[in-house]
């Protein structure tokens, strides 16, 4: 019955003109990059390229067009944002939309690139030579056995102050130690990344080779490489009791396919519990973050009222000490509530100073409605209508008066 009764008080009104100048800059944006050359300098590749990349994604990534939102769009702000490193905040400005979108948008084709992974990261079996040394008498028949190139690279990363001692290792900054392997003509073959800055490149291809999706190398004869998978690290044990917390440990390290692995076996009994589901739902307009409530009342309880003391007092020292920790704690978690309490009256404050101050735009549209609704005679209805809509100043008097008032202070603004 509420349904009903909403659906018949529903009006079919105008999209605002902020909407509409948003999507009027989105498409213009896109139609630039399909047609224009300068597509290489935004996303590093041509229009042909970014269509078949936009095919690939919605035909065997997954990757699905939301309400309001194209595939074209959110692979444009993936490109855009690992090709040059911007923020969130660039893109929220150059495409008009929320930051929540762009992060939304942002990791929905970053789990379409990583499910294509069995389709373009394919090691080689060594059962034929590359053609890039058969044919090359400068390295045939000298190389005759290489299969391609590996080499480390290290990306910079954020953690915590905890965990940076451990990702801060040859550069000034926190880094992860990439391992990365590709073939001759330039396509990738096995990446592991993930590992912590300080980890040597030893220990890395060490734990490439012995994972479960490890790095295949071919058995042949005189490769000795092989040696290496059980070769232990001198002095190893020592070197962990005396650096043990700073050490590396390698328990971010994961490829492409041990991620969807996890993400496959990872099941849980309400699907909503996933950030993955909730994203899904957000991005389709089945659901919105608002339906997710929280109950914190019974937990803002517990954290404003004091624990009460125990009756038996305590005679040892170790509960001396507890109990004067958890004081420290209760009033600790007190302040938090109240600092929160004031940040939530300091942005109520600002809500009603917008409100007050905020000028609303109307559309020609509602101007006209709000004419023939005041029943404004017909001969005069086009002139007041082309008035106001020629006066954005008397349009706002008008429209912000009470609507019992309107009639007779249009006709004084018309008189004058």
């Amino acid at each position: 019955m509420r349904r009903k009764r909403l659906c018949q008080n529903y009006v079919d009104r105008a999209l605002r003109h902020s909407n509409t100048e948003r999507q009027k800059v989105r498409d213009e944006l896109l139609n630039q990059l399909k047609t224009n050359e300068r597509c290489r300098d935004i996303i590093r590749m041509g229009p042909e390229a970014f269509e078949n990349l936009c095919n690939i994604l919605k035909k065997d990534g997954g990757l699905q067009p939301t309400k309001r939102t194209t595939i074209e769009e959110q692979v444009v702000n993936f490109l855009h944002i690992v090709s040059h490193n911007v923020k969130n905040r660039t893109i929220q400005f150059f495409f008009r939309r929320s930051g929540e979108t762009i992060s939304r948008h942002f990791h929905n084709v970053l789990r379409s690139i990583i499910s294509l992974e069995d389709t373009f990261l394919q090691q080689p079996d060594g059962s034929e030579i590359p053609p890039e040394i058969v044919f090359n008498s400068r390295f045939y028949p000298y190389f005759k056995n290489c299969i391609g190139a590996i080499d480390g690279t290290h990306v910079r990363v954020k953690v915590s102050n905890e965990d940076a001692p451990r990702y801060r290792g040859r550069k000034n900054y926190p880094t992860q130690n990439v391992l990365a392997a590709c073939s001759f003509d330039l396509r990738f073959t096995y990446i592991l990344p993930g590992w912590e800055g300080t980890a040597a490149d030893s220990r890395i291809i060490k734990n490439a080779l012995t994972r479960d999706d490890n790095l295949k190398i071919p058995n042949r004869q005189n490769l000795r490489i092989e040696k290496w998978r059980t070769t232990p690290i001198n002095h190893y044990d020592k070197l962990c009791e005396m650096f043990a917390k700073d050490t590396a440990t390698g328990a971010g390290a994961e490829t492409a396919k041990e991620k969807r692995r996890r993400w496959v076996s990872s099941t849980s009994e309400d699907p909503l519990e996933s950030i993955h589901n909730i994203d899904q739902l957000v991005s389709q307009n089945e659901v919105t973050l608002e339906n997710f409530i929280c109950d914190l009342d019974d937990d803002v309880e517990n954290i404003t009222s004091p624990k009460a003391p125990s009756s038996v007092p305590s005679q040892s020292a170790t509960s001396k000490k507890k109990n004067k920790k958890m004081r420290y704690d209760d009033e600790k978690d007190v302040q938090m509530v109240k600092a929160i309490e004031s940040v939530a009256e300091a942005i109520k404050e600002g809500n009603a100073i917008y409100e007050k101050y905020h000028q609303p735009v109307y559309s020609e549209k509602e101007v006209y409605n709000e004419l023939t609704a005041i029943r404004v005679q017909e001969f005069l209805l086009d002139d007041a209508y082309l008035y106001l809509t020629s006066h954005p100043d008397k349009m706002r008097q008008f429209l912000g008066c009470p609507f019992e008032r309107r009639k007779g202070i249009l006709e004084r603004m018309m008189q004058s």
